[in-house]
């Protein structure tokens, strides 16, 4: 006897048809390509959203940490492999004025 496990079946989102989480649905989660247009128009139109910290927020408490000297900006140094930086020495560029053509 040949039986094929059957796939675990889902809700859509949006009409809450009941689907088999298989291939035969690409668009899953949603039943269709205009159940999934529906849901995202949802989103973009602020319908639905994620909850957290509104983004003015963020931004100001990022501005209150500049101010106040907290933030440090997050840049590595550049390394080249086989330069000396690479194996852990230290390398001082030149001066840029102090090299003068003849």
């Amino acid at each position: 006897m040949n039986s094929t496990p059957h796939e675990p079946v889902v809700k859509c989102p949006t009409c809450s048809r009941r689907i088999e989480w298989s291939e035969a649905f690409p668009q899953r989660p949603f039943c269709s390509e205009r159940c999934r247009l529906i849901d995202l128009g949802a989103w973009f139109s602020e319908e639905r959203n994620i909850p957290g910290t509104e983004p003015q927020e963020v931004d100001r408490r990022a501005e209150d940490r500049m101010t106040r000297g907290l933030a440090q900006p997050r840049v590595r140094p550049l390394t080249v492999p086989g330069s000396a930086s690479a194996r852990g020495r230290s390398v001082r560029a030149p001066h840029p004025r102090s090299h003068r053509s003849s």
